[in-house]
């Protein structure tokens, strides 16, 4: 009969990770991913992998039992693939050597627990001792109970064995099948070398020596457990508080990393692999399409940078690398700057054919939000009806998120915004541009699909994208506005001081009503210069 959890109303085949799928009516093969693989493997979401399944293809089980091994051996060379690219270096055999030399050490620093390991010892070693013994020592510590287990009976292997995968499973090691055999093996040899120099101290006391290979066990479990990228990724994006868009940032370049350097500890990171990830990013990419030098030296920087946070946390001194950063052609990138933004004539067409053709209106009011403010498009998205205030006869976003502290600040509302926009005002807790968007994964990416298709279908020669209406509204405000005062605008560092006075708040209102474009919305479709169905995207 079928051991472990599992529905009773379901067939059981009896092998391991062999089962029957409610969902499809298929028989499928799992494999467990070892536990000290979980923090390197990721599924798609970027949470650790814990298991992998593949369907046999066969609702008949005597079919799918046949199937099994194949698809079973798949399974195996598909993990064995995805620890190789992801640079997983610590190997099934030194995970668990080194946690049987911590319980080698555990076994050596209690008494108690060195004489069970001795008198288990001698009991494989004398046939007498082990007859006489064998009625009286049943299992009272699992250190006797698997130092003896060669010679009992099935039943005794069988606990034996689950009391080896108990003792692993507390260091980390939930193991099964052929490697928990192989690491009850290990660990026997252990407790036997124990058990031997217990017999050593009964003869000689304080002369008694450890072997060459009981040394080897206790270097073994106070080796540094190789520290890998991802674990001091994740510690520094918490520890730092790091927003959304520097996390993903993080979450690409370890990706990058792994499949170009194929290898995830902290202590891979040297001279020599930076500058071929630098290389390979500008050159071929790692996901087929090259980088930019910004964005390779970018990746690179972020990789640098966990040595750093490493060292800080546990206080250990680590060589810096040497990496040569990717020039930059400052002319063409001065270029591509001043092309970066919005163009009048491009804004009108985009918000005429949005108020024309879109059924979601708030789609045409998140173009004219965007347009007539310095808001980023995470924050446009995430503004709610509660954050409108009013100060000084003039409307203020009182915007308490943002991608930087630099951009917690009032975002005043020009003449257009408040004609158009607080008219639609919802409840406290609804969101200003309350659609799908906010619905989705990523809204900010939605609403970027979006606007590269508005791109398309007019033909618009400009950029349209919500980035480009930061830069458009850079350009509104000009070169005569004070600089602290466009800082404070556009929630850079190095603005005005973090408090606003009335008469900060006054000229932050005047500034608002230079940014956007001269827009009425059209009275009929003849208005709009691009006729056409709505455009079909829900995400």
């Amino acid at each position: 009969m079928a051991k472990g959890r599992f529905a009773n109303d379901l067939p059981q085949s009896g092998l391991p990770g062999l089962r029957y799928r409610r969902d499809t009516g298929m028989w499928v093969v799992g494999l467990p991913v070892p536990t000290s693989l979980r923090a390197t493997l990721r599924n798609s979401q970027g949470k650790p992998l814990t298991r992998l399944e593949r369907s046999t293809g066969e609702r008949d089980e005597a079919r799918a039992r046949r199937a099994y091994p194949t698809v079973l051996q798949a399974l195996e060379a598909d993990l064995r693939k995805r620890s190789s690219e992801a640079g997983a270096s610590t190997t099934m055999q030194e995970a668990v050597t080194s946690a049987v030399g911590r319980l080698y050490l555990q076994v050596m620093a209690s008494p108690h627990l060195l004489q069970t390991a001795t008198e288990a010892t001698q009991s494989l070693d004398s046939d007498q001792s082990r007859s006489a013994k064998q009625g009286t020592k049943q299992s009272t510590c699992a250190i006797s109970t698997i130092g003896s287990q060669d010679q009992r009976s099935e039943e005794h292997k069988e606990i034996s064995q689950l009391l080896a995968k108990e003792l692993l499973r507390r260091e980390g090691l939930n193991l099964k099948g052929n490697e928990l055999r192989l690491a009850e093996k290990s660990l026997k040899r252990g407790l036997r070398e124990a058990g031997k120099f217990g017999e050593q101290i009964n003869e000689v006391g304080y002369l008694a020596k450890e072997s060459e290979f009981g040394n080897e066990l206790r270097n073994a479990a106070t080796k540094p457990r190789p520290v890998t990228l991802r674990e001091v990724g994740e510690h520094k994006t918490k520890w730092n508080n790091l927003s959304e868009s520097a996390i993903q940032a993080h979450e690409y370049a370890l990706r990058a990393w792994a499949k170009i350097i194929k290898k995830n500890n902290l202590e891979d990171i040297n001279t020599k692999n930076l500058n071929e990830f630098l290389e390979q990013l500008s050159t071929q990419g790692w996901n087929g399409k090259p980088l930019s030098p910004e964005s390779a030296n970018g990746m690179a920087t972020t990789i640098a940078s966990l040595l750093r946070h490493q060292s800080l946390r546990d206080g250990l001194e680590r060589t810096k690398p040497i990496y040569r950063k990717i020039k930059t052609d400052k002319r063409q990138s001065k270029l591509k700057q001043r092309d970066k933004a919005t163009k009048k004539e491009d804004v009108k067409k985009a918000l005429n054919h949005a108020y024309a053709n879109e059924k979601d209106r708030y789609r045409w009011l998140w173009l004219l939000l965007m347009d007539n403010t310095t808001l980023r498009v995470s924050e446009s998205l995430s503004l709610k009806w509660k954050d409108p205030v009013k100060i000084e006869e003039a409307w203020f976003f009182d915007l308490q998120f943002s991608k930087t502290a630099e951009g917690i600040r009032y975002v005043p509302l020009n003449d257009r915004l408040e004609k158009w926009l607080l008219p639609e005002r919802g409840e406290k807790e609804e969101y200003v541009i309350n659609n799908s968007w906010n619905k989705t994964k990523s809204p900010k990416d939605a609403a970027g699909n979006w606007t590269r298709l508005i791109e398309k279908k007019l033909e618009l020669e400009g950029r349209i994208n919500p980035h480009a209406f930061r830069h458009g509204a850079g350009g509104d405000l000009g070169y005569e506005l004070p600089e602290g005062l466009k800082k404070k605008l556009m929630g850079h560092a190095g603005g005005m001081t973090d408090h606003y006075t009335r008469e900060d708040l006054k000229k932050l209102r005047a500034a608002a009503n230079v940014i956007g474009t001269d827009w009425e919305p059209p009275t009929s479709n003849k208005d709009v210069a691009t006729e056409g169905k709505s455009l079909v995207v829900g995400s």
